[in-house]
């Protein structure tokens, strides 16, 4: 099987689920670490793991500010495609992400979600696009682009409700 087929089905797969907000969200190149005490202790620099990381940490405080106690208690959490990319030219990590928006959250309710959850990420960068999806597909084709192995299969969830 060509990488271009997996694609299309990895696409079409994808296209099921009712992803309605598009998050492309910059992380910082570094940053200072401080101890316990709140004292700079070292400079440090990001790299994959440390993206992980910052991407679960980003969805915690999102599925707790969409769910609340439901996120912890009953595992109650947003369909999410998550893809990492590095920029060929300054070597900045950036995640794009295809979220879910409940039904009962306004689109802008969930984009200022998106947003707020993100300012309270470690790693977060200034520069980030929150908007609605014009047309699913198109963007799933967008967030591929570079190949089925930029998924971020940790923090990637897609269930269907029953």
């Amino acid at each position: 099987m060509s990488n271009s087929f997996l694609k299309n089905e990895m696409i079409d797969w994808c296209g099921r689920f009712p992803l309605s907000i598009r998050a492309d969200l910059t992380m910082k190149k570094a940053r200072w670490e401080k101890n316990k005490d709140g004292n700079i202790v070292r400079w440090i620099n990001i790299d994959d793991n440390k993206a992980k990381k910052n991407t679960s940490i980003w969805l915690d405080y999102l599925n707790k500010r969409v769910y609340g106690n439901a996120y912890k208690r009953f595992n109650r959490k947003l369909n999410i495609l998550v893809v990492t990319e590095r920029n060929k030219d300054n070597k900045r990590l950036h995640i794009h992400a295809l979220i879910e928006c409940p039904k009962w959250m306004s689109k802008e309710e969930m984009i200022r979600a998106v947003d707020m959850s993100w300012d309270r990420s470690p790693w977060s960068y200034n520069e980030r696009e929150i908007k609605v999806v014009n047309t699913l597909r198109g963007s799933l084709f967008y967030n591929l682009k570079t190949g089925l192995d930029s998924i971020d299969l940790e923090n990637t969830k897609l269930a269907r409700a029953d």
